[in-house]
């Protein structure tokens, strides 16, 4: 029976998620001759290589490669590469996906509309009690969400934690772009969003359906505040490099607002000093616009050197 679907995890360094993520993925419904499990180890210096040795060892359906590229464009682009499935489907290497999650991802690409891309629900794992001010909505993404083919007007991105691409779709738009790779040390997120604007962009189908759900995990990193802030902070910078400057009101009036939002927290910090849900979604607020004005003013002053 020829491969179907290739499944890629991308792991550093979490060798003990691995193994968790890889047991998911052996307990699926689906049928495993149909499946093959890809591991991109990009650079681990744990015990990642002896775990996904071992686990190749022990099935006919695991492989694995290393990527010496760092970054989160490099490595996935090595998985769908060395695909031999004609589906490409990625789950990070923190997360377990839920026993349904390849057959759920196989229905939604039969649906009538015919998508090329198809994602899903993350929902979260607690591996440690979260704190007060946690809510549940702070550890997924695209909870809320309608189930149908995504447009501009309804945010066209899904996360590389739960995707599947036609292997086709990857080769035409020549993977994900390596402006998501380490450079000079420095690392931006956001290899997903710009690899579905551009699939959007080149006319291709995205569709979005609760069923292909997987878990993403908890632990106490997660719940550190300037941790948190700097994913946010990243997050603004991705914002303002894929998506370009706001319209000129807008761009301004959250150039403002930042410094209302600045002002708001340091009022709670020496009045309250009480970590609330609110006080940190202010504090990721205000870390998300100063990478979006990071990034804005590093994309002018590059616009300047090149004129």
């Amino acid at each position: 029976m020829p491969i179907e679907f290739s499944i890629i995890v991308c792991t550093y360094n979490r060798a003990s998620m691995l193994a968790d993520c890889i047991d998911s993925l052996l307990n699926q419904t689906a049928d495993k001759n149909r499946f093959e499990i890809i591991i991109v180890d990009n650079n681990s210096t744990d015990n990642t290589e002896e775990i996904a040795k071992e686990l190749v060892k022990n099935h006919n359906n695991i492989k694995c490669f290393k990527e010496p590229i760092a970054g989160y464009s490099a490595p996935r682009n090595c998985g769908w590469k060395n695909a031999t499935g004609n589906i490409v489907a990625y789950i990070d290497d923190d997360e377990i996906a839920s026993p349904y999650w390849l057959e759920s991802i196989e229905k939604a690409f039969q649906i009538e509309k015919k998508p090329d891309i198809v994602g899903g629900i993350c929902l979260p794992k607690y591996d440690a009690a979260p704190p007060d001010w946690f809510t549940e909505s702070m550890g997924g993404t695209n909870r809320n969400r309608q189930k149908g083919i995504l447009n501009q007007r309804n945010d066209s991105y899904l996360g590389c934690g739960n995707i599947a691409f036609k292997k086709e779709v990857l080769e035409q738009l020549n993977g994900f772009s390596n402006d998501f790779d380490m450079k000079n040390g420095f690392l931006m997120m956001g290899e997903d969003t710009d690899i579905c604007q551009r699939a959007m962009k080149a006319g291709f189908q995205l569709y979005y359906d609760s069923d292909i759900k997987i878990y993403h995990r908890m632990n106490q990193n997660n719940y550190d505040i300037e941790v948190r802030k700097q994913k946010a902070e990243k997050t603004g910078m991705t914002a303002r490099f894929i998506f370009g400057r706001k319209p000129f009101f807008s761009h301004y009036f959250k150039y403002l607002t930042y410094f209302s939002m600045i002002l708001a927290d340091t009022l709670n910090d020496i009045f309250s000093k009480k970590i609330t849900t609110k006080s940190v979604i202010l504090k990721e607020k205000i870390a998300y616009r100063k990478g979006y004005f990071e990034m804005d003013q590093k994309l002018k002053t590059q616009e300047q050197k090149n004129d």
